[in-house]
C-alpha cells in the first residue's frame, strides 16, 4: 500500500502551481530564523512549525521544481503513514480490512489532495495515525514506559495542528468503549494521564497559537448545512455527489461491526475517531465560525477510511455466505470499481492546473510582454504577490502600493493606504493592470463582452479616478486579464485604445 500511495501521490504533483497558501509556506521558508519565530506573534503562529519543518526539509533542494521541493515532506509523510496504517490495521483486524481501508483512504479526495499539498494537514494527519496506534498500546500493555510515549504524540497532535487535539476526546470515549470491559478503568486513567502530560507539555504553544491564529478572514453561515458541507469537502472535493454518498454508504454499513464479535474493538474505535473530534469542535466553531474549514478536520479522515474498508468487508462476507468466496472476492472488487468511478472525475479536478487555485503563470507571462517588463504593476487583490513569488519574485516586487513582509509578524503583504497609492501612480502615468475575474458578480469569470470592455467596466476605482485609460487588454489563461493603462499627462492629451 505504501508503494501504491507514493504512485497516487506523485501522480501530477508538479502540475497544480502552487496556490495562495502554499505561496505562503515557500514564502514563510524564505525568513531567516529569527524572522520565522515573529510569525508566532502573528496569525500565522499555528504554522510555524510546519514552516520550520519546512524551512528544513527544503534547503538543499534549490534546483528543484517549486511544486515538488515543497510538496515533497507531504508526500513522504503521507506515503509513510499509509504503510504504518496498513500494517497496524493488518495486526488490529485483518489483513483484507487493512488493504481495502488504504484503497478507500486513496479514494478520498481530501487525503489526496491535501496529502501533496505544501501545508500542514497531512501531517496533522499522520500525527493522528501515529497517536492512535500509541494510544493502543498504551491501553494494551501497562508498562509504565507507553505513558510519556503517548505523551509526546499528543503534544506532537498540537504542534501539526492545533485542531487535532480533538481526537484525545476520541481516545476518551474509545477506551470506555472500546476496550475489554475488565481493563476500562486502566485504560481510561492511562489515557488521561498520557493526554494531560502532552497537552500540559505543548501548552504554551496551544496557548499562543488560540490566541493569535485567526484563521480566514471570512466567516460562513454558521448552518448544519454548511458545517456538513465543510466536512463533505474533505471526503469528496466540491460536493461531488455519487463518491461522497458511496463512501459515507460504506461507513455505515463498516459502523455496523460495533456489535459484531470479529471486528468490535477496531470499529468502535473508528467510529470514535470519526465523530468524536467532530463534536468536540462544535463550540469552537460556534464562537469563531471562520475556523468552520472541512481541511481542519483531515486528521479524521483514516477513521472514515477504516469504517468504508469495514463496509467492503462486510458486503463482501455477506455475498461469501450466498455465492461462496470467489464471489465475495469479486463483491469486493466491484464495490471497489464502484467507489472509483465515483470519486474519479472529483480525484482528476484536485490534480488538475486549477485544482489548488487558479494558476498565475499564464497571469504572469501577460507581465512579460514587450514593453511591459519595468512598469509597475497593479492588483486589484492585496494578497496576489505572494503567488507572484514562486514564479517571478520580481514581478511580486513591482506591485504598485503592495509589500512582501518577510520581517514583521504576519507573512501576508501589506497594502499602502489610498493616498499613498495615488501619491505613487502620479509619478507612473503607465501601468500593467493585471485582474483575476471573480466567480460571481457583474465582473465574474466568462462575463460577457471583449476583454477592453471587461476592464473598462471592473478596473479599481482608483485607476478610474486618476484618469487611466485602457490601452490594450488581453485574456491570460482561464480567468486572468491583463491589460496596459496609460493616464494624460498633459490636460487635453489623449490615448486611443486598441485591442488584440
Amino acid at each position: 500500500m505504501g508503494i501504491t500511495a507514493f504512485a497516487a501521490l506523485t501522480w501530477n504533483l508538479d502540475r497544480p502551481a502552487l496556490w495562495l497558501d502554499e505561496s505562503a509556506s515557500l514564502v514563510a521558508t524564505q525568513r531567516t530564523w529569527p524572522h520565522l519565530w515573529t510569525l508566532v506573534h502573528g496569525a500565522e503562529a499555528p504554522l510555524v512549525p510546519y514552516y520550520a519543518l519546512l524551512k528544513v526539509a527544503t534547503v538543499a533542494l534549490t534546483d528543484v521544481p517549486p511544486e515538488v521541493r515543497y510538496r515533497w515532506p507531504s508526500v513522504a509523510v503521507s506515503v509513510l503513514t499509509m504503510w504504518a496504517l496498513t500494517l497496524w490495521l493488518a495486526r488490529r483486524a485483518s489483513v483484507e480490512v487493512a488493504v481495502l481501508a488504504g484503497v478507500v483512504l486513496l479514494l478520498i479526495t481530501g487525503f489526496s489532495r491535501y496529502g501533496q499539498e505544501a501545508r500542514p494537514y497531512a501531517f496533522a494527519l499522520a500525527a493522528a495515525v501515529a497517536g492512535t496506534m500509541l494510544w493502543t498500546r498504551l491501553v494494551g500493555d501497562r508498562r509504565r514506559r507507553w505513558v510519556p510515549v503517548y505523551a509526546v504524540s499528543v503534544s506532537l497532535l498540537a504542534f501539526a495542528h492545533v485542531f487535532a487535539l480533538a481526537l484525545v476526546g476520541a481516545h476518551v470515549v474509545a477506551a470506555a468503549f472500546a476496550t475489554p470491559r475488565p481493563g476500562r478503568r486502566s485504560a481510561l486513567l492511562r489515557t488521561g494521564v498520557g493526554a494531560s502530560l502532552g497537552v500540559a507539555a505543548a501548552a504554551p504553544f496551544v496557548l499562543v497559537a488560540a490566541r493569535n491564529g485567526r484563521g480566514t478572514s471570512v466567516d460562513k453561515p454558521l448552518t448544519l448545512q454548511h458545517m456538513a458541507g465543510a466536512f463533505a469537502q474533505v471526503l469528496n472535493e466540491s460536493w461531488f455527489v455519487p463518491g461522497l454518498s458511496v463512501v459515507s454508504l460504506l461507513a455505515a454499513v463498516g459502523a455496523t461491526r460495533a456489535f459484531s464479535a470479529t471486528y468490535r474493538d477496531i470499529a468502535r474505535l473508528a467510529l470514535a475517531w470519526a465523530l468524536v473530534p467532530l463534536v468536540v469542535t462544535v463550540p469552537v466553531i460556534v464562537l469563531r465560525p471562520n475556523l468552520m474549514m472541512g481541511r481542519y478536520l483531515l486528521f479524521v479522515v483514516p477513521a472514515w477510511a477504516i469504517l468504508g474498508g469495514l463496509g467492503i468487508v462486510t458486503l463482501a462476507e455477506q455475498v461469501s455466505r450466498v455465492r461462496g468466496r470467489r464471489a465475495a472476492v469479486v463483491a469486493a472488487v466491484l464495490v471497489v470499481g464502484v467507489l472509483g468511478v465515483a470519486q474519479l472525475e472529483a480525484l482528476r479536478l484536485v490534480r488538475s492546473p486549477a485544482g489548488h487555485g487558479e494558476d498565475v503563470r499564464p497571469a504572469l507571462a501577460g507581465l512579460r510582454r514587450e514593453g511591459r517588463q519595468q512598469l509597475p504593476i497593479v492588483v486589484p487583490e492585496r494578497t496576489l504577490p505572494l503567488e507572484f513569488v514562486p514564479y517571478d519574485p520580481d514581478a511580486a516586487s513591482r506591485v504598485a502600493g503592495v509589500h512582501l513582509q518577510r520581517r514583521l509578524r504576519s507573512i501576508w503583504p501589506a497594502e499602502d493606504r489610498l493616498l499613498a497609492r495615488q501619491r505613487l501612480l502620479r509619478g507612473h502615468p503607465t501601468v500593467v493592470l493585471l485582474m483575476r475575474a471573480p466567480l460571481e458578480g457583474t465582473c465574474r469569470w466568462q462575463a460577457p463582452g471583449s476583454p477592453l470592455e471587461y476592464v473598462r467596466r471592473c478596473m479599481p476605482k482608483v485607476l478610474r479616478d486618476m484618469g487611466y485609460q485602457v490601452v490594450s487588454a488581453e485574456r491570460e489563461g482561464r480567468r486572468w486579464v491583463s491589460a496596459l493603462l496609460t493616464r494624460a499627462t498633459q490636460p487635453g492629451s489623449s490615448v486611443r485604445a486598441r485591442v488584440r
